[in-house]
């Protein structure tokens, strides 16, 4: 079930939409699909929009449970997460620029802040389309 605004939402969304829109948004930052951690951080991203507390013990917990998911290590998708968004990082994509306009350029982005922003955006996305999705019934009605 997803949480957006402090919602719980279950109907009209549903995982195949949530997970076109993270695929999406991975290639608009310039991730490609042959890396491992285009499917390390999509199952992240579903698992964080299921429960934001992942956040605040990534190493404890966020990469175990992805790691369990995809018969992997924690170790190994970490290393593949922050992979990944180095290569987005040095793609420097019009939707990268727009979501780490405000990270200080003098330091490296983290796995974490990297989730957390890209999280933040597809949480905006879907409250979006939810919005659209209910002016449209009230439209009907």
């Amino acid at each position: 079930m997803l949480v957006i605004e402090n919602k719980e939402v279950n109907q009209d969304i549903n995982t195949q939409t949530v997970q076109k829109l993270i695929r999406d948004t991975l290639l608009a930052l310039g991730i490609a699909p042959n890396y491992k951690g285009f499917s390390r951080i999509e199952t992240a991203l579903m698992l964080l929009l299921e429960n934001e507390d992942y956040l605040f013990a990534m190493i404890k917990e966020l990469y175990p449970d992805v790691a369990k998911k995809l018969n992997s290590s924690a170790k190994r998708v970490e290393r593949n997460i922050r992979h990944a968004r180095e290569e987005a990082e040095f793609a420097y994509t019009i939707l990268w620029r727009e979501l780490f306009k405000y990270a200080d350029p003098e330091k490296k982005i983290t796995n974490g802040y990297f989730l957390a922003r890209v999280l933040m955006y597809l949480k905006d996305v879907l409250a979006e389309d939810l919005l659209g999705m209910e002016n449209t019934k009230n439209k009907e009605a």
